[in-house]
Parts: structure tokens; C-alpha cells; sequence
């Protein structure tokens, strides 16, 4: 697309997508294997996770860029940045916190790692909502459906063709030295890739400042 941040755009999201589905795939495995949890508590409490910090995320991060893209059109992917950065340290805790450390819930056992997924699933869902936003606004009016068709595609096929095989390839290779714990450090390395999103909103969104700023004065 030949429109001012859409390259920039897309990337941040293939980036990002790409440690996302690596991380969501292997996320079960890695309770099961790591932290013991039969697969009917992995289910509840991620899914149970996943619905409730994804909307609180989703629907904050649409807030947050409302109120503050009035001032500074740039805060339309300044939040998608601080969200992807702010994902990555929490992940971080979450695959590498000891499995020793639980609390109890009613008769069950949760693993306190479980805390940061749950400000996790939330910061990682701050960027959604505004970057397909920022795709229609940047597009003009006769493509913007042909852009947003190219950034699902990059999104989809980057992101959930290559993320959950590329923690695997890791944790394979990985598996000599580390082994059981192989997998955790895995997804440890993928979030240099979520850094890597929050890089390209930022630098994406002086562009699309600008870019928004001309076609609204045209």
C-alpha cells in the first residue's frame, strides 16, 4: 500500500502476531507440563482469563485512544505500543515465575504465575482494536477494505502459520541444555518479537499523525 505508516503498521501487527499465537498455542502445554494443571482447570482458567482480560483490554484500549488521539492523532498507535511493550515483562514473569508458589481457590490450587497472564492478556489486547481502526483511518475510502484484506492476511498467515511452529523449533533446540524446561524459555526468547511490535507502532505513528493530519485538510 503506497499510503503514508501502513507498512509500519503492518509489521507491528505480523511482529506481534507472531509471538501472540506462538505463545497462545503452547500456553496449555506449558501449564500441564510446568505447573501440573489437568486440562480441564488449563481450560478454565485460561479461557476464563482470556474473556475477561481480552475485553477489558480491547474495549480500554479503544477508550484510551478516543481521549487521548483528541490531543494527538499519534496516540492512536502509541497505545497499541505501550501495550505490546507493556506485554512483554509480564509474560515474561508468567513463563519464568516458580511453579512452587500457589494459592488456593476454594479446593483448588492456581499457580500465582496465573496473576500476570491476567494484566498480561489485558496489556496484549490494548493494540487490536486501535491498529485495525488506524488502518481504516489511514486508508482512503476506495481501499480500505483492500487494507485491511492485506493486513489480516499478513496477520493470520505470519502470526498463526509461523508463531506456534517457531516455538516449537525453539524449544526443540533448546531441549539439550534446558530440558523439561525447555519450553519455558522458549516463549521467554518470542517476546523479543512482541519488543519488536511495540517498536514499529511507535515509529508508525508519526506517520500516520501526519498522514491523517493531510487527509483531513484535503
Amino acid at each position: 500500500m503506497g499510503f503514508p505508516g501502513f507498512s509500519l503498521i503492518s509489521i507491528a501487527g505480523a511482529t506481534t502476531a507472531l509471538s501472540a499465537y506462538g505463545l497462545g498455542a503452547w500456553f496449555p502445554s506449558f501449564l500441564i507440563r510446568t505447573h501440573g494443571l489437568s486440562l480441564v482447570e488449563t481450560g478454565v482458567l485460561l479461557g476464563g482469563i482470556g474473556a475477561v482480560s481480552g475485553i477489558v483490554g480491547a474495549v480500554g484500549g479503544g477508550v484510551l485512544c478516543d481521549r487521548l488521539g483528541r490531543r494527538d492523532k499519534r496516540w492512536h498507535l502509541w497505545v497499541p505500543a505501550i501495550g505490546a511493550f507493556a506485554t512483554a515483562p509480564l509474560i515474561l514473569a508468567f513463563v519464568l515465575w516458580p511453579e512452587s508458589q500457589q494459592f488456593s481457590v476454594g479446593d483448588s490450587m492456581i499457580p500465582f504465575a496465573m496473576v500476570f497472564i491476567v494484566f498480561g492478556a489485558a496489556a496484549s489486547s490494548l493494540w487490536l482494536g486501535p491498529t485495525y481502526a488506524a488502518i481504516q483511518i489511514l486508508a482512503p475510502a476506495s481501499m480500505r477494505t483492500q487494507a485491511s484484506a492485506i493486513f489480516m492476511f499478513l496477520f493470520n498467515l505470519i502470526g498463526m502459520g509461523f508463531g506456534p511452529l517457531l516455538i516449537g523449533i525453539l524449544s526443540d533446540l533448546l531441549g539439550p541444555a534446558f530440558g523439561t524446561d525447555s519450553l519455558r524459555y522458549a516463549m521467554a526468547i518470542s517476546l523479543v518479537l512482541v519488543l519488536g511490535g511495540a517498536y514499529f507502532f511507535w515509529r508508525a505513528a508519526p506517520l500516520y499523525a501526519n498522514a491523517t493530519q493531510v487527509n483531513n485538510q484535503v
